[in-house]
């Protein structure tokens, strides 16, 4: 029972690091959010699409701009509820997977995941404060 236990722990800490390590030099990669422009490709599954009221598929149209504005966790400014749609999109384009959180329609954090050729994860990012309106795709 001892030897489980222990095996357990292993895995446990493993999996913390792994975590952890994964998030070094989040404020080096979040960077690569400027590589990102007004004519770039983005898809999103049919279902956030139709949940939040924008193609599954185009290019980030003026949203490029306005997510490149990030701001720190603890100046996070969240809009009042009108409404609109809320819940977590998720944006691919190309190596990357954008995590967006949205409350009324309006993106109010975001993070960063780079993927390497198989689909794993490279590296992802903490999240970070934005106010993006989802009308700025396309």
């Amino acid at each position: 029972m001892k030897y489980k236990a222990i095996l357990l722990a292993l895995a446990v800490i493993g999996m913390i690091y792994s975590a952890v390590s994964g998030l070094k030099g989040s404020s080096t990669n979040i960077k690569s959010l400027d590589s990102f422009g007004t004519n770039t490709p983005y898809s999103i599954s049919v279902t956030d699409a139709k949940n939040f009221g924008i193609p599954n598929s185009g290019v980030f149209g003026e949203f490029s701009s306005c997510f490149k504005k990030i701001r720190s966790k603890s100046a996070r400014k969240i809009k009042e509820d009108d409404g609109g749609e809320s819940g977590l999109l998720r944006v691919n384009s190309g190596v990357y997977k954008i995590y967006l959180s949205v409350y009324s329609n309006e993106a109010y954090s975001i993070r960063l995941i780079k993927l390497d050729k198989e689909g794993e994860i490279l590296w992802q990012t903490t999240s970070y404060s934005i106010n993006c309106d989802l009308n700025l795709f396309n």
